[in-house]
Order: structure tokens, then sequence, then C-alpha cells
């Protein structure tokens, strides 16, 4: 992952996790979304987050 993060993690979903506010957070019974959809994550049973998907 580290040698991909650039590929990845593009300028344009750096911008929508930095530009996004608590509130305004796009929820699901399992997941939630970051932006228009550049990040997915979820929680799991140990209330420990992961990233579900990344959208560049």
């Amino acid at each position: 992952m580290l040698v991909q993060y650039d590929k990845v993690f593009t300028a344009d979903v750096k911008k929508a996790v930095v530009r996004q506010q608590i509130g305004d957070l796009t929820a699901n019974a399992m997941n939630v979304m970051v932006g228009n959809g550049q990040l997915w994550f979820g929680v799991d049973e140990n209330q420990d987050y992961y990233i579900l998907a990344v959208n560049p």
C-alpha cells in the first residue's frame, strides 16, 4: 500500500477528507461515505475502523 499511496490517495481523495464535515457524513447501516464517495469506511464488532474503498 505504501508503494501505491500516491496513486490511491490522490489529491481529490485527500481534498475530500480534509473538507469533510462530521455532520455532513453520509452513512448507512454498514458504511460511512466521505465526500462524493472518494472514501468509504466501516467499523467492526470491536469498534475498530477500517477503509473499505478508495475511489480516486
